[in-house]
């Protein structure tokens, strides 16, 4: 995902190419003399003129001396840092043949250069210059990775080579890159065969291995790269492993990949002794995600790996499938499944005989929203596009602009998959924004984009969107409804879009949905749902009634019953909240980057700055108990922001969670890259050494809950056995339920990242399980256990 950078009012959008400004203004100008002047200049406005970006080769200002890192001043005597954009177009375009006086900063010195007005030339030559510029002003390395991605299959070897041995010249001493590499190797494996793998072995390989070969990563990738060309290089492939290994020991991250290159290189060598000792050890050397509990005295209780890897285990699966032991195979694949669903180790697991659980579904629909009503210009021509117009069939919007990266690998995997949605009946509509027509235009036309294009020229949509980053992309019905949002872009999105849009134009509903239930759907319903924008994280309110406090991604923060939200009571944080708490006395919490705001309901809000990222915060009893980031010992504060106390030891804080007192001091434990430890006051104790690099810490029942993919855990009786259960919120946006004694009651997926709370808010003696989605809003889930062998039920 790109930010896009703020930018002085007058100079909306970052890159304002010059070459492609026409001028209004200029038009009785344009009847006598040619069209508008041309010079070609790439700039980034600045409050005080301009910083030239690039100057595009063989144009007048080129000639005229214009270089890059210069500062425009004034054109034609019109000091730019005080026009608007049109004021800008107005001072730069003029008439073919004439010339203009630009003022420039160099250093201390101002300069006049004279450059010649020349005329436009069509927006592809433009496009080209551009890109042209670009690959001269980069860095050797970025020059040729930016070389070998425009090359396609029929290229040939031959030029790759041309490429590779360019890019040698042009380094001079500075290293090899890897991702160079990568770009020479990538293009010859897209361009397959025997002579492919020859130029990398005779060429590539051995002048990249001077300055990469003590890399395991590198050696990894040289594997992979050797096992999947045509016809593959096991023999080679193995060594590579090998030499990787001895760079990598057991504890380091590419350890399991190098095993897992050296298991798959040995099952196509025929050695399976050797391909089941290296694909066994793989799976052993994967840090998997695990969550422990521990106990009051520093024991281990449970330990439960709640993810493993579906590559390293399908790549074990396919070597106990070739030793003849589909049985095991089969193991290893359920094993990972039973956590997390995936397409490729369901389909594995299938293929031996086995029956995976069913795929990811959605559940829990809500009102779906209208997409902002628009009129808008074509990109192109004169014609104008009408959201109203495109109704009676669903749609796809793509936002994007040509200076986003991801935007146009988007567009370019849209432009492919076009045809099919045109023939399922699906529109298509790509809104170029957030930058200045002609630069979307000249993009376009050199993609050979044929789809339909909207300019969102007076940015009417982008304000009504709240669009801050793109990629970002809507599903709507055939009502204009929306039916899916992503932000960002990848192929996996993509494929979900497209069979959402395949379902919609075959009849299917368009509404949304708070999140998937992956297992053990029937067991959990949808009590409440309150649609909050941007709502974030969760807190249980002190007092008589059971509340929750929800604080949103802008700042707000507000009550939350088993009715709906208390909008009278709501309190708002000068900065984006990241988490919110509360003291008993009535004082609201929220948690920003580097700042936590203590709210009151009578008097102004108390702000703690710290200067550096504030690493984690709590409650414990009436005292607010934070971990400033960095090597700084835990601060305690009181209702009215005073410090209390400092202490525990200067070391790293992960996490904080409160213990209740110990003596006289209220206690919280703390998460330390090396163990817990419980701190009171100024005086801490260790509790224990933790047997993995945890992330998180949570409080589950009796016991303290900790784990490296966790993001939040609760507990408490969801379905009113008198046990209690947990639920986990993991880094991967899953949701996991899990009893008393370890079963895996349920699954979720969530979103967008969010948090979770368990409390009884309806009275009934059942606690619910409250989650946040800033992409929903808050929703209560009840739990209902299914009916135990020989009973029945009604619900």
């Amino acid at each position: 995902m790109i930010q896009r950078p703020h930018a002085p009012p007058h100079a909306i959008g970052l890159l304002v190419l010059l070459a492609a400004l026409t001028s209004t203004g200029s038009a009785l100008a344009s009847e006598r003399e040619p069209g508008p002047g041309w010079i070609g200049i790439v700039f980034q406005p600045r409050e005080e003129g301009a910083f030239v970006k690039l100057v595009l080769p063989g144009m007048p200002a080129e000639a005229a001396g214009l270089r890059r890192g210069d500062l425009l001043l004034a054109a034609g005597g019109a000091p730019l840092g005080e026009l608007d954009i049109p004021g800008v177009r107005d001072a730069i375009a003029g008439v073919a043949g004439t010339q203009l006086t630009l003022l420039v900063r160099r250093a201390a010195s101002e300069t006049e250069i004279i450059v010649d007005r020349i005329e436009r030339p069509d927006d592809a030559t433009i496009a080209g210059l551009r890109d042209e510029a670009e690959l001269q002003a980069a860095p050797a390395h970025q020059r040729a990775s930016k070389r070998f991605g425009r090359l396609d299959e029929d290229a040939g070897p031959d030029r790759v080579r041309e490429v590779w041995s360019a890019y040698l010249t042009e380094r001079g001493d500075a290293p090899i890159r890897e991702p160079v590499v990568l770009g020479a190797l990538g293009s010859l494996q897209r361009m397959g065969g025997a002579e492919a793998t020859d130029v990398a072995l005779a060429d590539v390989l051995p002048a990249a291995d001077i300055d990469l070969a003590d890399e395991p990563r590198y050696q990894r990738r040289i594997a992979d790269f050797l096992l999947a060309v045509e016809p593959p290089r096991p023999k080679l492939a193995r060594q590579r492993a090998l030499d990787g290994l001895e760079l990598a020991p057991a504890e380091h991250r590419e350890h399991p990949w190098l095993q897992r290159a050296l298991g798959a290189a040995a099952l196509l060598d025929g050695d399976l002794p050797a391909a089941d000792a290296a694909t066994a050890a793989a799976l052993e050397a994967w840090p998997a995600p695990t969550l422990i509990w521990i106990g009051d005295g520093g024991d281990e209780l449970d330990r439960r790996v709640v993810d493993g890897h579906s590559r390293l285990a399908r790549s074990r699966a396919e070597v106990l499938a070739a030793r003849d032991d589909p049985e095991a195979a089969r193991a290893v694949l359920a094993a990972r499944l039973a956590y997390r669903h995936d397409d490729g180790t369901a389909e594995a697991l299938t293929a031996l005989g086995g029956s995976p659980p069913p795929p990811p579904r959605p559940a829990f629909p809500l009102h779906a929203e209208p997409f902002p009503d628009f009129t808008m210009p074509a990109l192109e021509g004169e014609g104008s596009i009408a959201l109203q117009d495109l109704r009676g069939r669903p749609l796809l919007i793509a936002l994007w602009a040509s200076w986003c990266g991801p935007c146009k690998s988007e567009l370019a995997h849209l432009a492919e998959v076009y045809p099919t949605l045109q023939e399922q009946g699906v529109g298509v509509l790509a809104i170029n924004v957030m930058e200045e027509r002609a630069a979307g235009v000249a993009h376009a036309r050199a993609a050979g984009w044929t789809f339909p294009m909207g300019h969102d020229r007076d940015r009417a949509l982008t304000r009504a969107l709240g669009l801050q980053s793109i990629p970002r992309s809507y599903v709507l019905d055939s009502d204009g409804l929306i039916a899916r949002m992503n932000q960002g872009w990848s192929q996996a999105s993509a494929g979900e879009q497209e069979a959402l849009l395949a379902e919609l134009a075959n009849g299917a509903s368009a509404s949304p949905f708070l999140l998937s239930v992956e297992v053990g759907d029937e067991r959990l319903k949808l009590a409440r749902f309150h649609a909050l924008t941007g709502a974030r994280a969760l807190a249980p309110l002190p007092g008589e009634e059971e509340r929750l406090l929800v604080g949103t991604t802008t700042g707000r923060l507000l009550p939350v019953d088993i009715d709906g939200l208390d909008e009278a009571a709501e309190r708002t944080s000068p900065y984006k909240v990241q988490d919110v708490l509360a003291l008993p006395d009535d004082t609201w919490i929220a948690v920003a980057k580097k700042h936590v705001t203590l709210l009151y309901s009578d008097h102004e809000p108390a702000t703690l700055k710290f200067d550096t990222r504030v690493a984690a915060v709590t409650v414990s009893g009436s005292q607010l108990v934070v971990g400033p980031g960095g090597r700084r010992p835990l601060q305690a504060y009181d209702a009215t922001g005073a410090e209390l106390w400092s202490g525990g030891d200067e070391a790293v804080t992960w996490d904080l969670v409160p213990l209740g007192t110990r003596g006289n001091a209220p206690a919280v434990g703390r998460l330390r890259p090396d163990g817990l430890e419980v701190v009171a006051g100024s005086q801490s104790i260790d509790l224990a050494t933790l047997p993995l690099k945890a992330s998180h810490l949570e409080r589950a029942g009796e016991a303290l809950l900790l784990g490296a993919p966790l993001r939040a855990a609760d507990s408490g009786d969801l379905d009113g056995d008198g046990t209690d259960e947990t639920v986990v919120l993991l880094d991967t946006r899953r949701v996991l339920g899990l009893s008393s004694d370890g079963e895996l009651l349920f699954r979720l997926v969530l979103p967008t990242e969010g948090d979770l709370a368990i409390a009884d808010l309806d009275g009934d003696g059942r606690d619910e399980l409250w989650l946040a989605s800033p992409a929903a809003g808050v929703a209560a889930l009840e739990y209902h256990p299914p009916p135990s062998a020989g009973s029945s039920t009604t619900d």
